[in-house]
């Protein structure tokens, strides 16, 4: 199976629901889709860390800030690396499992297979945005946090299509409120568990 990943990951970005419609139409097989899901789990996990820590060094000296605000910060050069994989790989099986589920309730049409290379290719989409982002804060960060709050109002579009797609809902509003209260659940479920 030849794909032309980068021609993908442009549709994706600009017409997701196009490129959503491209990516269920491939056929992966078990070894080919346990990979993609590591590869997405890597990249988030590598560009988390490094955004994460950027934030954490760069911001306090380049915006003015509270000294209340400064421990924050401090706080986010903390964190380890091991901590943000075992989160990431708890997060995607938690999101891969609850995107079925959710949808299932709903009479969506997709399956856990169809979802979990859904959120795969979603999880490396987000991770470009994050390479992108942890550039720009060593090259400006105050506009760099402006675009990061259009980049993320743009992934929240193309999760809401992506889902759409995948589960064939019509009602983009409906998607996007259950996108919303899905991952509420979900991260008080957690909160509870851990």
């Amino acid at each position: 199976m030849q794909i032309n990943w980068f021609e993908l990951l442009l549709i994706s970005v600009r017409r997701p629901r196009d490129g959503m419609s491209r990516l269920l139409d491939m056929e992966f097989n078990n070894t080919q889709l346990f990979q993609l899901s590591v590869l997405a789990i890597c990249l988030i996990s590598i560009f988390l860390f490094c955004v994460v820590s950027s934030f954490g060094t760069l911001l306090p000296n380049s915006l003015d800030i509270q000294e209340n605000q400064v421990n924050i910060f401090s706080m986010l050069q903390s964190i380890k690396p091991i901590n943000i994989v075992i989160s990431g790989v708890i997060s995607f099986v938690a999101r891969g499992v609850a995107l079925n589920y959710f949808a299932r309730l709903f009479n969506g049409g997709g399956n856990l297979r169809q979802s979990i290379m859904c959120l795969a290719w979603f999880d490396i989409i987000h991770s470009i945005g994050l390479a992108l982002i942890f550039i720009g804060l060593w090259i400006s960060p105050t506009i760099t946090i402006m675009i990061t709050l259009l980049g993320t109002i743009w992934l929240l579009w193309i999760a809401v299509s992506f889902i759409s797609v995948l589960h064939q809902f019509t009602n983009l509003t409906f998607v996007f409120l259950g996108m919303i209260a899905g991952y509420f659940l979900l991260h008080f479920a957690l909160n509870l568990v851990f």
